[in-house]
This record gives structure tokens, C-alpha cells and sequence, in this order.
């Protein structure tokens, strides 16, 4: 529902973590859009922000959707500033970490 209510069309491109649960995945799935894995930092298991970064550049993703786990938000900052510089939405998925903070902020997503 996030992704159509986004404008999301199909073939567009959507990045997520490769390591979560698979329902972040299928959401691209189910409205035929694309989704491209991105590998995660392996001191957090969240997205890792350079190759977030690096990903939106190859691919020119329409969506960034990163998702919080094990009650560690992502690196917000530093992935939220990528996927605005290169005009892609942000979808964060919190449902793996209710209550986590990045900076004293619990909610993302685009502000």
C-alpha cells in the first residue's frame, strides 16, 4: 500500500536490505515493480549506507526501503541525504525494532 500510495509503477526499481524479513521484498512484487538487494553492515544487519548510496546511483531506484532490525534503527543521516540527492522516496520499514532512535528520532520515512 505504501509504494502505491507513493506512485510507484511498475519496473521501477526498489531498494531494500538482502538480510530482513521477506515482506519488504514482496511489496515490490506485488505492484510489479523491481526489487534490488542491497548488502547490510555486519555490525548492525541494517542497510549498509555506502552501498546504499552506490546502489541508487547504478540502479536510479525510485524508492529506498530501508527496514530497522534487532531494535537498531539504520543509518538514517547518511541514507536518508542519498536517496534525496538522487530524488528516490524513503519507505522505512520499523516493524523489526519498534521504539529504536536514530538521534532521538523514532519515526523516518520522508519528513
Amino acid at each position: 500500500v505504501a509504494l502505491i500510495a507513493a506512485g510507484i509503477k511498475k519496473g521501477q526499481t526498489i531498494l531494500t536490505p538482502d538480510f530482513s524479513f521477506i515482506a519488504t521484498a514482496n511489496s515490490a512484487k506485488y505492484i510489479q515493480a523491481r526489487a534490488q538487494y542491497v548488502d547490510i553492515d555486519e555490525k548492525t544487519f541494517n542497510m549498509d549506507a555506502a552501498k546504499t548510496e552506490e546502489a541508487i546511483k547504478k540502479t536510479n531506484a525510485a524508492v529506498v526501503m530501508p527496514v530497522s532490525l534487532y531494535g537498531q534503527a539504520y543509518d538514517a543521516d547518511a541514507i536518508h541525504e542519498a536517496a534525496r540527492d538522487a530524488g528516490a522516496k524513503i519507505i522505512s520499514d520499523n516493524c523489526q525494532a519498534i521504539g529504536a532512535e536514530w538521534r532521538g528520532k523514532r519515526n523516518f520515512g520522508d519528513d
